[in-house]
């Protein structure tokens, strides 16, 4: 075929002649006003009658019937197809094997044919030996040599399994194709289903908000309806292009202004937080260095410096008092009343699940702004993943957060991003126009509480995301217990430490990698045994 459509341009140069019947099939063209406004203007001609022939919705019974027996022809023909070659493979693989059989049976009657004549040889050996010891012993010996005929050809010839060999040949040339029949899904299709289809997906998706019926404004003499009327047509265009919508992307889509501002406003918050959280730590980190470099100095004293001990009385009370804290009543998340941020505990599938918080959210609320078209109420679920990939470039991973699926993932974001709906859309529980982002971490830093005082309590199916290469818990108590015990070394009376480290990764906007190094100093608790 011609791919530069030389074919259709010399085509459509012969219509433009008089006395001539031209019919455009052209899909995406005549779907389109101003494709279907150029077209008759080719037709410019008083002698030409240009008739706009709109058949859409179901079709009527002769067109269903017609269109089922061209579906069985073309089902019935590539069955054909694959029994002939079934069938010419089948005679390929017995004419093999007869080859096969033949050249063994060769081989068999050299065989035994070499067999008769060593047995010729061994008897005529042992006659000359006869005559030899009768010569010997001077008794009289016959000297006539007896000539034996030569060895013919061995008879290996197996006539009943040949016959029974050409018997099933003669089946199998006599052997006719099955006859197709049409599947109850099929029969219920009014159309034809092709394995191309007419117009490519990138393209349908990029046309279609445009797509309209003709009108006689259009400079059609005639505009007729033959399967039903222009509201039915109509209803039905419709229709059809709002389910289009839901189940087809846009390939085209490209992030706006709007979602750039925004996420430069996030990367510079998420970029403060970070900085609280290491200024946070730092001190913590600075008299263990101090005393281990004193210890250096020294030269008496141990180079490993011991970490400060804790009132476990006043640890668990500001563990009680974090846990009572009212989160949402916070002005800032960087100060809870006691310096400290309230992530100061995160991990880093914690910062990860912040972040994919308000990247879910800003891509649900400025997917409606970028795609503008009233017809989409929004992101499917379907569609998530690559319209995540389309804002973000990158994949969107729930590993990355702990989980192993998607479900598992939106299940636990649940109070920011939810699923409704038939359709499926994806919806934002927190406004487009809300005021700060502390919103997402005071979401975050509660569901995180929530879900730990719950495996503490013992609940069973407490879903929490743990950290990459993590085993699954046995246990819900397991999973909640942050703490290792160290077995004591002497007994009576002991003083246990119970370190607790606490990974605190600092993040640039945009990555989530974890920087080493940085771990919040130990936290030990004295515990007295007897």
């Amino acid at each position: 075929g011609l791919d530069d459509h030389t074919r259709g341009s010399l085509a459509r140069v012969a219509a433009l002649q008089p006395n001539r019947r031209y019919v455009v099939m052209e899909v995406r063209q005549n779907l389109l006003r101003e494709e279907r406004v150029a077209a008759v203007q080719r037709f410019s001609d008083p002698r030409f009658r240009k008739v706009a022939q709109v058949m859409l919705g179901e079709p009527p019974e002769a067109f269903v019937r017609r269109s089922q027996e061209a579906l069985r022809r073309s089902k019935q023909e590539a069955s054909d197809n694959e029994f002939f070659r079934q069938k010419e493979e089948a005679k390929r693989k017995r004419a093999a094997e007869a080859n096969k059989r033949e050249a063994m049976r060769r081989f068999k009657r050299a065989e035994k044919k070499r067999t008769l004549e060593r047995k010729r040889k061994l008897e005529a050996d042992k006659r000359a030996k006869e005559r030899e010891a009768k010569k010997a012993r001077g008794e009289p010996v016959d000297e006539d040599v007896v000539e034996e005929p030569p060895i013919e050809d061995v008879d290996l010839s197996e006539d009943d399994k040949e016959d029974e060999e050409a018997k099933l040949d003669a089946e199998l040339e006599d052997e006719q194709p099955p006859r197709v029949e049409l599947t109850e899904e099929e029969l219920s299709r009014p159309f034809r289903k092709h394995a191309r289809p007419d117009l490519k997906p990138a393209v349908l998706t990029s046309w279609l908000p445009k797509f309209c019926l003709p009108d006689e404004g259009e400079g059609f003499d005639e505009v007729r309806y033959v399967w039903h009327g222009a509201s039915e047509a109509a209803a039905y265009l419709r229709k059809w292009t709002l389910q289009r919508k839901l189940s087809m992307p846009i390939e085209d889509l490209q992030p706006g202004d709007w979602f750039r501002q925004r996420r430069e406003v996030w990367s510079k918050d998420l970029q403060t937080w970070q900085v609280k959280l290491k200024e946070h730590r730092q001190p913590k980190a600075v008299p263990a260095a101090k005393a281990a470099a004193g210890g250096d100095s020294g030269g008496k004293e141990s180079s490993c410096a011991k970490p400060a001990l804790v009132d476990p009385l006043e640890m668990l009370q500001a563990e009680m008092k974090r846990l009572s804290l009212d989160i949402f009543g916070l002005e800032d998340v960087c100060d809870i009343g006691d310096g400290s941020p309230l992530f100061a505990e995160w991990e880093f599938h914690d910062w990860a699940l912040l972040c994919v918080r308000h990247e879910l959210h800003l891509m649900v609320h400025a997917f409606q702004r970028d795609c503008g078209d009233p017809d989409r109420p929004g992101i499917t679920k379907d569609h998530l993943a690559m319209y995540y990939f389309k804002y973000y470039k990158k994949a969107l991973a729930p590993k990355n957060c702990g989980f192993d699926t998607l479900d598992d993932l939106l299940e636990y974001i649940s109070d920011t991003i939810v699923v409704r709906g038939e359709q499926r859309i994806v919806e934002s529980l927190v406004g487009e126009d809300h005021a700060s982002n502390q919103i997402f971490v005071k979401l975050s830093e509660d569901r995180r509480i929530g879900q730990l005082c719950r495996a503490l309590s013992g609940e069973q199916g407490v879903s929490r995301p743990r950290a990459k290469d993590q085993p699954q818990p046995k246990s819900a108590l397991e999973a909640a217990e942050p703490l290792q015990r160290p077995p004591p070394t002497k007994p009576g009376l002991v003083m246990q430490q119970v370190v607790k480290p606490v990974l605190a990764p600092v993040l640039a906007p945009g990555l989530l990698k974890p920087s080493p190094g940085l771990l919040k100093s130990p936290v030990v608790v004295p515990r007295l045994k007897v």
